[in-house]
């Protein structure tokens, strides 16, 4: 490969290291503020388990999907980081949705879609690394996608402490009281009733701040196109 190759592919993988992130992200903000998003939308602890469901049948759907489509018909390059730019910003506009939302049906809808969006970016991405480097020369760089992958769950959980109310000791955000955790150490059985939150936080910019995030990722592969570097091919 020339010096202007290894350039462009030095751009590229900035770029997709962040775009992993983001995904990330958007996947470790959901933990922290489950129990407000089934606040929010007027469901109990259990069903808003469901938002998991929906995120990863989304996931596998795209995974299938875009494995059979990005190699046979996204064939052109510059069409294979427009598949990645519409991949990023599609999952940061459902991401950006959710704390708007009204309703569990349409929590999980958003959810489901972003997780589409998601696994379209994560399947295309490793799918371009081989493209442009071959199986065996792209292997730890799809490694790296992975680990960017992994920063984006840690920092998604750093990103939202700050919008939670500060911990207090009957973990009541959970829905256990003092009463119960005790119980729980004396192995005593205890029925648990769906506590209301009473105090629930404004869990909105964070997922906004998540959603800009993938917005100016997408944005940065669309210059990237219409700077017209060439893409090095194996």
């Amino acid at each position: 490969m020339s010096s202007s190759d290894w350039s462009w592919l030095l751009c590229y993988f900035c770029l997709a290291w962040t775009g992993h992130i983001c995904q990330g992200l958007a996947i470790g903000i959901l933990g922290p503020t489950q129990p407000y998003l089934a606040q929010l939308v007027g469901v109990a602890k259990e069903q808003i388990n469901f938002i998991w469901t929906g995120r990863g049948l989304g996931s596998c759907v795209a995974t299938l999907l875009t494995g059979m489509v990005f190699k046979r018909f996204i064939t052109r390059k510059w069409q294979k980081l427009g598949f990645l730019a519409a991949s990023v910003l599609s999952s940061g506009v459902f991401i950006g949705i959710v704390p708007f939302v009204s309703s569990f049906g349409l929590l999980l809808a958003a959810l489901l879609a972003a997780g589409f969006c998601i696994a379209c970016y994560n399947t295309a991405s490793n799918s371009l690394v081989v493209f442009m480097l071959g199986q065996d020369r792209s292997r730890p760089f799809i490694q790296s996608l992975h680990a960017s992958l992994a920063t984006g769950y840690m920092l998604g959980s750093l990103i939202v402490r700050p919008f939670l109310p500060e911990n207090n000791e009957d973990s009541a955000a959970c829905g256990y009281t003092s009463d119960v955790v005790e119980g729980f150490m004396k192995n005593k059985t205890i029925d648990i009733a769906d506590d209301i939150i009473e105090d629930v936080p404004d869990i909105t910019k964070p997922f906004l701040i998540i959603a800009i995030t993938h917005v100016a990722t997408g944005l940065a592969f669309v210059f990237l196109i219409l700077a017209g570097f060439p893409m090095p091919q194996y």
